[in-house]
């Protein structure tokens, strides 16, 4: 009889002791390993946040976003893989821009099945064919980018679709609730008296969370 462990599907995660890697590590350990396995993808698996996903994943891999060959030894083996930037660690476009498609790459050559890549959507779509365009401050000029953190992720996520020689998903997140504790964004009052209130120049439209 075969071992049961061969019919698993093995995931490759990377950002494992991030936000989102670390949610889907979770979310794999809660629902059980039989029809998966995790393969956790970090820079430096010495690290606290590493040590503590053993027993959550099949095992635990060095590797950088930047470094094509690494991320072709990490995804080697798995049938899918999930791919997530890191906007705010250098707050560089250009960078995340080169980064994710080096993953896409290294997925490629690794003969990765599927990848769920974590992206937003390119704000240039909507505000270009907006009343109020000219309005809109444009914050890259080469790029013509509107909001970079969101647009360089929509038109590398394009990329990704209109490759035909790897299958993807796009993940398009929602505003986190973190964001109040890691961004400054919770509740504030102007004096001692007044109520706590959350303050967002949004008028009156929605907010997905």
């Amino acid at each position: 009889m075969a071992d049961a462990t061969e019919n698993r599907k093995l995931i490759a995660v990377m950002g494992a002791t991030g936000l989102q890697g670390g949610a889907l590590v979770k979310a794999f350990h809660q629902l059980g390993t039989e029809n998966f396995e995790v393969r956790a993808i970090t820079r430096d698996p010495e690290k606290e946040s590493a040590k503590s996903l053993a027993g959550k994943v099949k095992e635990v891999i060095k590797a950088d976003g930047d470094d094509e060959e690494s991320m072709v030894k990490a995804f080697e083996g798995c049938y899918g893989a999930f791919i997530v930037s890191n906007w705010w660690e250098h707050l560089d476009v250009r960078h995340e821009m080169k980064t994710l498609r080096t993953c896409k790459e290294a997925a490629k050559k690794a003969g990765v099945k599927h990848v769920v890549l974590s992206g937003l959507e390119d704000s240039r779509k909507f505000v270009n064919n907006a009343e109020n365009k000219d309005t809109w401050k444009v914050l890259d000029e080469e790029l013509g980018m509107y909001v970079p953190h969101i647009d360089g992720k929509g038109e590398v996520g394009e990329e990704y679709l209109a490759d035909a020689d790897l299958p993807v998903t796009l993940l398009y997140t929602s505003f986190y609730y973190e964001n109040f504790i890691n961004f400054g964004m919770g509740p504030t009052r102007q004096a001692d008296t007044d109520p706590y209130g959350i303050t967002f120049p949004m008028s009156d439209k929605k907010l997905s969370m």
